[in-house]
């Protein structure tokens, strides 16, 4: 009966083990996906905006006039530059902020050094259980309780933000079906 309870347990232990092992690199691999995705997100997004230009200047700073002011003008409408399109660079907020993310790939970066304790207890046991006894109780305690805090409270604006987005592109994919629709009731589709 005993034999039998120590088997079961010391079998357990190293199922534990592994586990801790693999949810270790788990850990590593969302931060590092988290933080090359945040990293990858444009930082501008340019807006096409026209505008009329009332007053053009000459490359020396003074009024652009004709070469003779008492002759009057040949055209009454502007110059198609003078309504010329500007587009602006106007700067997204990221997904998640950057202290977070860094923040995370701190704790993934504990997670490997959790993980490579794990594998090397084999070597030391002594040494490196201590190691991952550590980075467990600094990982599990303290650092990733506090990242699970920051992403609950960043995660509704990225929530809200993606779902508009999502609203915004099914908008305009639908609007694009009813122009197809609207085209091939008429008899004008094109090929």
């Amino acid at each position: 009966g005993w034999r039998a309870l120590e088997m079961i347990h010391m079998i357990t232990r190293g199922m534990l083990l592994w586990v801790d092992a693999f949810e270790a690199m788990a850990l590593f691999g969302i931060v590092v996906i988290l933080f090359y995705s945040v990293a990858s997100e444009p930082k501008f997004k340019t807006k096409r905006s026209s505008s009329i230009v009332v007053n053009s200047e000459t490359e020396d700073g003074a009024d652009a006039v004709d070469e003779d002011d008492n002759a009057p003008s040949s055209s009454a409408a502007p110059p198609a530059s003078a309504f010329a399109g500007v587009t602006t660079k106007v700067p997204i907020k990221p997904t998640f902020s950057k202290c977070f993310v860094w923040y995370g790939l701190f704790i993934g970066l504990l997670a490997v050094v959790d993980f490579l304790a794990d594998v090397l207890r084999f070597i030391d046991w002594k040494l490196f259980g201590r190691i991952a006894l550590a980075t467990d109780a600094l990982l599990g305690v303290l650092f990733l309780p506090i990242w699970i805090l920051l992403l609950g409270r960043q995660l509704p604006a990225a929530t809200e933000r993606f779902e508009r987005n999502e609203r915004r592109a099914s908008i305009l994919v639908g609007a694009r079906d009813d122009e197809v629709a609207s085209l091939k009731g008429s008899g004008g589709e094109m090929s």
